[in-house]
């Protein structure tokens, strides 16, 4: 995606897609921390909603699985699925439709973005992808030491910051040059002894190397490997080739970090709700042949109230493993 901004008095406004902004401003996955973003924040979104009142104009905006509400003091035409670029500060509010706080901006619209087609040339084809595999599904397949984090210094350190020591120091990394696609190649080559099942390829800023990412012969060379590839590229306005090839595409270093501690810990939730399954089955089975060997006379209600709480115990677990596989 290519994006045009107007000339603004702010011309150094960092420009967000709603799902980098949420993640910045702690809105995200599990977290509940709301970190502060002072000062002005612009965003882009497609319209989805819009509700207009004498005074203000209230719209919801939509990027890709994220959205975030604004209210506009301009009262210009806007309509419903229109890309627009919204200027203003973030802001909390009580939600209309859940129990908590929602994030909002109190802006105006400065602005129109456009989606550019990235063509590639006739006589240099990529092979097409056979099939996408989900990080979560990666992880699954194989284990953690099989992904091997590729990237600057600077991304690798902002994945590293969003998970706990041990799965940061069990993480295989290896820094790259990603300023040229010579070296962005040969360095990758080089990290080919790690016998990778899966890799990931992170940088930080965007500038006019981001290029590089569009080039035929860097996908091609990213798909020989045959192996689950993802792109935490460092961009929120614009979704490189790499990003349409990669099994799965991040807007940011961090967002990626930020995903993978989400599916690990979510992983370790469900060992160990497994384990208390197990633990409380084997109660059950020791309690219920206990409580057969004794002579019926000499049974006493408190065994079977005992019995019934282990069995419900497990049947909860057993339901909310359902759950958590479903």
């Amino acid at each position: 995606m290519d994006m045009t901004l107007p000339s603004t008095d702010s011309p150094s406004t960092a420009c967000y897609s709603i799902e980098a902004l949420l993640l910045k401003a702690g809105i995200h996955s599990q977290q509940k921390v709301f970190a502060r973003v002072d000062g002005i924040v612009r965003v882009k979104g497609v319209v989805i909603k819009v509700s207009r009142y004498k005074t203000a104009t209230y719209l919801t905006l939509k990027d890709q699985e994220f959205s975030i509400s604004v209210k506009c003091d301009n009262t210009r035409d806007i309509y419903e699925n229109e890309s627009i670029l919204v200027e203003g500060l973030l802001y909390l509010k009580p939600s209309t439709f859940f129990v908590g706080l929602e994030c909002c901006i109190h802006g105006n619209i400065v602005g129109s973005w456009e989606v550019t087609e990235r063509k590639i040339p006739i006589h240099q084809s990529i092979p097409k992808k056979k099939r996408f595999i989900t990080l979560d599904n990666a992880i699954d397949d194989n284990n953690l030491n099989s992904l091997l984090l590729l990237g600057t210094e600077t991304g690798i350190n902002d994945v590293l910051s969003q998970v706990d020591n041990a799965t940061a120091k069990s993480i295989r990394q290896a820094v790259i040059r990603v300023g040229r696609a010579d070296t962005l190649l040969s360095d990758i080559r080089e990290a080919e002894p790690y016998n990778f099942q899966a890799f990931v390829i992170v940088r930080g800023g965007d500038d006019n190397t981001m290029e590089i990412w569009n080039d035929p012969e860097v996908i091609s060379f990213l798909m020989h490997y045959d192996t689950p590839f993802y792109t935490a590229l460092g961009h929120s306005h614009s979704r490189t080739l790499a990003d349409q090839y990669a099994d799965a595409a991040f807007p940011t270093p961090t967002a990626f970090g930020s995903a993978l501690n989400s599916i690990l810990s979510g992983k370790r939730r469900f060992k160990e709700m497994e384990a208390e399954y197990s633990r409380l089955k084997q109660e059950y089975i020791l309690l219920a042949n206990t409580t057969q060997s004794i002579p019926a006379s000499t049974r006493s209600d408190h065994d079977w109230v005992k019995i019934i709480a282990v069995f419900g115990a497990c049947s909860f677990l057993v339901y909310l493993l359902v759950i958590a596989l479903s």
